[in-house]
């Protein structure tokens, strides 16, 4: 593996981290309503591509001889637990 500079942006948001290291700084919150029935393999079909083709979604900071550098995981098998809660008396 190897470990790359972080871009001025990362350092930015590294050095928020060390100095307040319990505030969700530039933390944002998503969320998607699925309408319908959803089929479960061909999400977890979609999920993984996402995974396999976006490094910043394996992408980690890490020490390396005292400075930040960012680490890029590689590809792994993503598994997701499915929840169905459509039979439950308040599925939302």
């Amino acid at each position: 593996m190897i470990d790359l500079p972080l871009t001025q942006s990362q350092s930015l948001i590294w050095l928020g981290q060390q100095v307040h290291p319990d505030a969700p700084l530039y933390n944002m919150v998503f969320a998607f309503t699925l309408e319908g029935e959803v089929d479960a393999d061909t999400f977890r079909a979609a999920f993984q591509r996402a995974m396999d083709e976006t490094d910043v979604l394996r992408t980690v900071v890490v020490d390396h001889a005292g400075e930040p550098c960012q680490r890029i995981a590689p590809a792994a098998s993503a598994n997701l637990d499915i929840l169905d809660f459509s039979t439950h008396s308040s599925p939302d």
